[in-house]
This record gives structure tokens, sequence and C-alpha cells, in this order.
């Protein structure tokens, strides 16, 4: 178990939350529920220390963001408070067990069947049409890219609405 801390708040991160990393730093992982994220939080490990906490992008190349220790402890890392609520903001929202994604893209494609079944069925008067055939198709009839611009716009305005992101 690895405890993160500012002396008055902790986090303690169980081994099932963990996984060993060495790709470009000693350390461990801290493993996100959904793998869809593009950043990973590392705790980086010196001469059997924990040292840091980094933020790298999924590629590991680039470090986005360090965390690093008050004191050099074997199960723990001290941040400073500032750093702890940043820290604390990120892993809640890697270990967040709601997927937003899924969410997201069940809304948008069952907007989109609902139009097509709707233009088919009654504006073309295809009665036999079946929404399974027409979710067969969905990814081939759009050029998304046609709609970039508004695309953009709409998503600002649910990312407001929904997320509370300005």
């Amino acid at each position: 178990m690895i405890k993160i801390t500012d002396k008055v708040e902790t986090i303690e991160l169980n081994k099932n939350e963990l996984k060993y990393y060495d790709k470009f730093y000693e350390g461990y992982q801290i493993i996100p529920v959904f793998s869809y994220f593009v950043v990973e939080l590392i705790i980086v490990v010196e001469e059997n220390f924990l040292k840091e906490i980094i933020k790298i992008n999924s590629g590991g190349e680039e470090i986005l963001d360090r965390f690093p220790s008050k004191e050099e402890l074997k199960d723990t890392i001290v941040l400073s408070p500032g750093d702890f609520k940043r820290f604390k903001r990120l892993y809640k929202s890697l270990r967040n067990k709601k997927d937003y994604r899924k969410e997201a893209i069940i809304n948008a494609y069952a907007e989109l069947l609902s139009y097509e079944y709707y233009q088919a069925s009654v504006l073309e008067d295809i009665p036999s049409i079946t929404k399974e055939e027409l979710f067969n198709y969905l990814n081939d009839g759009y050029n998304y890219g046609d709609y970039q611009k508004e695309i953009l716009k709409k998503s600002q305005e649910l990312l407001e609405k929904y997320y509370k992101v300005e």
C-alpha cells in the first residue's frame, strides 16, 4: 500500500490500483478504471524511496505535471497542499467508475439513429426499414469534418451545461 498525503488528508492506494512501471521511469502506474485516458499518473521510485508523482501523456515521453514529495519515505508521498489538491482531482478522475465516454457515444449514436429512422420510415415512407439495418450504416454515411464548426460550438454548449466546463 502507498499513501499520498498533505499531512491533513490521505489517499491510500491498494495493490490492485497499481501496476509496476518501468518504461521511462522506475515506479508504479496508478491504474485508471477505463483504458481510454490519455494521461498516466506514475509514482517514481528512486533508491527505494517514493520521489514524486508525475503526470505523463500515454506515450510516456512528455511530463505534463510533477508532484514532488517533500520527504523521502518508502511507503508515503508527502505533497504540498496545492499539489495534493491537484493530484486528488486527477486521481478521482482516473478512478471514477462512471463511464462518461460510453454515455456520450450512446447518446450521440442514438440521436443519429433516431433521425435516420425518422427520415427513412416517415419522410421517405419505407415501412420495412429497421433500426438495426440503419445502425449498421451509421459509420459510413456521415462526413463529420463538414460540420466541424457546428460540432465544436454544440460541444462547448454541452460542456458548459453538463460538465460545468467553460
